[in-house]
Protein backbone atom coordinates (compact mmCIF):
# COMPACT_ATOMS: atom_id res chain seq x y z
CA UNK A 1 0.00 0.00 0.00
CA UNK A 2 1.26 3.48 -0.83
CA UNK A 3 0.20 6.49 1.19
CA UNK A 4 1.04 9.98 0.02
CA UNK A 5 1.25 12.68 2.68
CA UNK A 6 0.81 16.19 1.37
CA UNK A 7 1.32 19.62 2.94
CA UNK A 8 0.32 19.79 6.58
CA UNK A 9 0.71 16.03 7.10
CA UNK A 10 3.92 16.22 9.14
CA UNK A 11 2.21 14.99 12.32
CA UNK A 12 0.79 11.95 10.49
CA UNK A 13 4.24 11.24 9.07
CA UNK A 14 5.69 11.12 12.59
CA UNK A 15 3.01 8.63 13.62
CA UNK A 16 3.82 6.42 10.63
CA UNK A 17 7.56 6.59 11.41
CA UNK A 18 6.90 5.43 14.96
CA UNK A 19 4.98 2.34 13.76
CA UNK A 20 7.44 -0.53 13.21
CA UNK A 21 4.96 -2.24 10.83
CA UNK A 22 5.13 0.68 8.38
CA UNK A 23 7.88 2.29 6.33
CA UNK A 24 7.67 5.96 5.50
CA UNK A 25 9.35 7.00 2.25
CA UNK A 26 10.03 10.71 1.96
CA UNK A 27 11.07 12.99 -0.88
CA UNK A 28 11.21 16.71 -1.52
CA UNK A 29 8.05 18.17 -2.99
CA UNK A 30 7.98 19.80 -6.39
CA UNK A 31 5.90 22.60 -4.89
CA UNK A 32 7.84 25.82 -5.48
CA UNK A 33 7.33 29.28 -3.98
CA UNK A 34 9.20 32.30 -5.18
CA UNK A 35 9.44 36.07 -5.05
CA UNK A 36 8.96 37.77 -8.39
CA UNK A 37 10.18 41.29 -9.07
CA UNK A 38 8.81 43.48 -11.84
CA UNK A 39 12.06 44.39 -13.59
CA UNK A 40 10.30 47.06 -15.60
CA UNK A 41 9.91 49.26 -12.51
CA UNK A 42 12.48 51.99 -11.80
CA UNK A 43 15.36 50.61 -9.74
CA UNK A 44 14.27 47.02 -10.21
CA UNK A 45 15.29 47.26 -13.86
CA UNK A 46 18.90 47.19 -12.62
CA UNK A 47 20.26 43.63 -12.37
CA UNK A 48 22.52 44.52 -9.42
CA UNK A 49 19.52 45.78 -7.43
CA UNK A 50 17.72 42.49 -8.07
CA UNK A 51 20.84 40.55 -7.05
CA UNK A 52 21.07 42.64 -3.87
CA UNK A 53 17.46 41.86 -2.97
CA UNK A 54 18.02 38.16 -3.65
CA UNK A 55 21.18 38.16 -1.50
CA UNK A 56 19.49 39.82 1.45
CA UNK A 57 16.53 37.40 1.63
CA UNK A 58 17.25 34.68 4.19
CA UNK A 59 15.48 31.78 2.51
CA UNK A 60 16.34 29.30 5.29
CA UNK A 61 14.60 31.53 7.84
CA UNK A 62 11.54 31.86 5.62
CA UNK A 63 11.24 28.06 5.48
CA UNK A 64 11.65 27.85 9.25
CA UNK A 65 9.24 30.63 10.19
CA UNK A 66 6.69 30.95 7.38
CA UNK A 67 6.50 27.24 6.53
CA UNK A 68 7.04 25.85 10.03
CA UNK A 69 10.16 24.06 8.79
CA UNK A 70 8.15 22.08 6.24
CA UNK A 71 10.19 22.80 3.15
CA UNK A 72 13.60 23.24 1.66
CA UNK A 73 15.09 26.61 0.73
CA UNK A 74 15.24 27.05 -3.03
CA UNK A 75 18.17 28.64 -4.82
CA UNK A 76 17.02 27.76 -8.32
CA UNK A 77 14.25 28.82 -10.66
CA UNK A 78 12.80 25.32 -10.42
CA UNK A 79 12.44 22.81 -7.58
CA UNK A 80 15.83 21.23 -6.85
CA UNK A 81 14.56 17.70 -7.45
CA UNK A 82 13.57 18.35 -11.08
CA UNK A 83 15.83 17.28 -13.92
CA UNK A 84 18.08 20.14 -15.01
CA UNK A 85 17.64 22.25 -11.87
CA UNK A 86 20.84 24.06 -10.96
CA UNK A 87 22.06 26.41 -8.27
CA UNK A 88 24.76 27.72 -10.58
CA UNK A 89 25.11 31.50 -10.25
CA UNK A 90 22.53 31.53 -7.45
CA UNK A 91 22.71 34.07 -4.65
CA UNK A 92 23.03 32.81 -1.08
CA UNK A 93 22.07 34.89 1.97
CA UNK A 94 24.88 37.44 2.29
CA UNK A 95 24.14 40.94 3.57
CA UNK A 96 27.64 42.23 2.79
CA UNK A 97 27.37 41.01 -0.80
CA UNK A 98 23.96 42.69 -1.05
CA UNK A 99 25.56 45.98 0.00
CA UNK A 100 28.23 45.56 -2.68
CA UNK A 101 25.59 44.89 -5.33
CA UNK A 102 23.67 48.02 -4.30
CA UNK A 103 26.84 50.11 -4.46
CA UNK A 104 27.63 48.67 -7.92
CA UNK A 105 24.12 49.46 -9.10
CA UNK A 106 24.42 53.20 -8.56
CA UNK A 107 20.75 53.20 -7.54
CA UNK A 108 19.66 55.10 -4.42
CA UNK A 109 17.78 52.48 -2.33
CA UNK A 110 15.33 55.12 -1.10
CA UNK A 111 14.03 55.51 -4.67
CA UNK A 112 12.93 51.89 -4.94
CA UNK A 113 9.28 51.17 -4.23
CA UNK A 114 7.94 47.66 -3.72
CA UNK A 115 4.38 46.46 -3.61
CA UNK A 116 4.07 43.10 -1.92
CA UNK A 117 1.35 40.62 -2.79
CA UNK A 118 1.53 37.37 -0.88
CA UNK A 119 -0.39 34.20 -0.31
CA UNK A 120 -2.30 33.64 2.90
CA UNK A 121 -1.76 29.87 2.74
CA UNK A 122 -0.84 28.48 6.11
CA UNK A 123 1.43 25.49 6.68
CA UNK A 124 0.59 23.77 9.94
CA UNK A 125 3.18 21.86 11.88
CA UNK A 126 2.71 19.04 14.34
CA UNK A 127 0.08 19.51 17.06
CA UNK A 128 1.39 21.18 20.18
Amino acid sequence: MHIVLRDGALCRGKRIESNSDLTLLQHDSTNHMWMMLNNEKPGLSNVDVRRAINSVVNKENIVTVALNGMGVASYSQTPSNLEGATEEKSEKYDVEQAKKYMEQSGVDPSTIQLSIICSNDQKSGPPK
